[in-house]
């Protein structure tokens, strides 16, 4: 269990940030809430920046504002190159995201894994 309420800034132009968890690998995630304004440079996430491994999330959500030049993402910004299952489940956006690339999930990218999301509302 996991909350977290604040502001997480970062001054640099190529700089990533979370309001939660910078990587998740192989994790195990569950009753996560982030209520932080999360501002960077390239990718801002309110739950997790990247995942990578076998990875589940259950029962997040943000509420803060999350504000980036390049991609604001509700809850995780980048799923790349993974090869591992990943589930995703009973988790929502309810915080303002401010970017020209806006989206619950940012990136998903050459991934041989199955990504599995259930009950996820884009609020």
């Amino acid at each position: 269990n996991i909350s977290y309420d604040g502001f997480v800034v970062t001054d640099e132009e190529n700089a990533t940030a979370s309001g939660i968890v910078s990587i998740a690998n192989n994790s195990t995630l569950k009753n996560i809430i982030n209520k932080a304004d999360v501002n960077a440079g390239v990718y801002a996430s309110g739950i997790v920046n990247t995942i990578s491994g076998q990875t589940s999330i259950t029962n997040a959500y943000n509420t803060g504002t999350i504000e980036s030049a390049n991609a604001a993402s509700g809850l995780i910004s980048n799923i790349n190159q993974n090869n591992e299952n990943i589930t995703i489940t009973n988790c929502y956006n309810n915080g303002i995201l401010i970017s020209d690339n806006n989206a619950l999930i940012g990136n998903i990218d050459n991934n041989t894994g199955t990504i599995t999301l259930s009950n996820i509302l884009p609020i």
